[in-house]
């Protein structure tokens, strides 16, 4: 029982740590996207929308080979896309 009680201890800290790691990782992203000027975005920006005029035809596409509507298509794209930007980056 103590050895779990010490594990438990060992593990929480760890956690701790990380999220702790995670939000000053997330501080200094901030802090580089408000003071980089917005020109430095332009080919960010052209990149999204090529990504964007290519998947989107792609996920409806394949939402119809499924034999679901176009949303469903759409939907999944945007969660698809929303998991790549939280987990990719």
């Amino acid at each position: 029982m103590q050895s779990i009680n010490v594990n438990l201890a060992l593990m929480r800290r760890k956690l701790e740590s990380s999220v702790q790691d995670a939000r000053q990782s997330f501080a200094q992203s901030v802090e580089q996207v408000r003071t980089t000027p917005l020109s430095a975005y332009q080919a960010d920006f052209a990149a999204g929308l090529a990504v964007v005029g290519i998947l989107v035809p792609e996920a409806v596409a394949y939402a119809g080979i499924a034999h679901m509507p176009p949303l469903a298509g759409l939907i999944a794209l945007f969660f698809g896309l929303l998991a790549y930007m939280v987990i990719g980056t």
